[in-house]
């Protein structure tokens, strides 16, 4: 089994529209856990079929990580993200991406 997590805008009917999609191509869920962060919603879900359940997601236009993945929540102003980043740094922690989501949260894919 893989988790994947899909995060998104939240909107009422996010995880319907993740679950029809799944269930559209008889993907199995083992495990789901959803929650909210302010605006955006992050979807955990465990699949014996997360590769397929990755792709289908992100072809419906889904952001979804397959890897370890860290949620930050920065102040809005300069230099936020350049202390994280250097904390990450100065414990030899890379930084493969990051993705502004709203103004003070941030998510930041590891290798």
């Amino acid at each position: 089994m893989k988790r994947i997590t899909i995060v998104a805008k939240d909107y009422t009917g996010l995880l319907a529209d993740v679950s029809d999609i799944l269930a559209g191509a008889n993907i199995n869920i083992q495990s789901i856990n959803a929650e909210n962060i302010e605006t955006t919603a992050l979807i955990r879900i465990v699949s014996e079929d997360a590769e397929q359940a990755y792709h289908l997601l992100v072809d419906a236009g889904f952001h979804v990580v397959s890897r370890a993945g860290l949620l930050v929540k920065l102040k809005d102003e300069a230099g936020a993200l350049a202390r994280v980043s250097r904390l990450l740094a100065e414990h030899e922690i890379d930084i493969r991406a990051s993705t502004w989501l709203n103004n003070t949260t941030a998510c930041v894919l590891l290798p």
